[in-house]
């Protein structure tokens, strides 16, 4: 499996291939519900969690989310043929009904001007 998320929280991976994505040390004197979103190069929707995912679980607020980003998903990130990558940007929203927040993560090492990225390499097998 090739789910390589680096240290800026860039991810690098094999159209079709699966992996998590983990957020962590969300504050958690609050509940929020969770998405993640990918974007073309052109800004479009490639895909988006819906439902999100809810930090609450049972009567406890977790402070760790995990996106799990499955053969499925990645299979939307399509190289075209005259490329050997293609990237992709992706972000996290924290959204709180308590307060009315939206905050968008900043992720790994980069600051609120990086965008996160996808690198994406075309598949090797063609199957399921």
């Amino acid at each position: 499996m090739a789910f390589i998320v680096n240290d800026n929280g860039d991810i690098t991976l094999i159209q079709g291939d699966s992996g998590h994505v983990i957020i962590t040390d969300i504050d958690t004197q609050k509940e929020y519900l969770v998405y993640l979103a990918i974007q073309d190069k052109k800004r479009n929707i490639v895909y988006e969690t819906n439902p999100p995912i809810s930090t609450k679980v049972g009567d406890e607020i977790k402070s760790t989310v995990d996106f799990f980003l499955s053969g499925g998903i990645t299979n939307l990130l399509t190289v075209p043929k005259n490329q050997e990558t293609e990237e992709y940007y992706y972000a996290i929203k924290l959204c709180s009904s308590t307060d009315n927040t939206e905050d968008t993560a900043s992720l790994g090492n980069n600051d609120i001007s990086i965008y996160n990225t996808i690198t994406v390499y075309p598949k090797r097998v063609e199957g399921i």
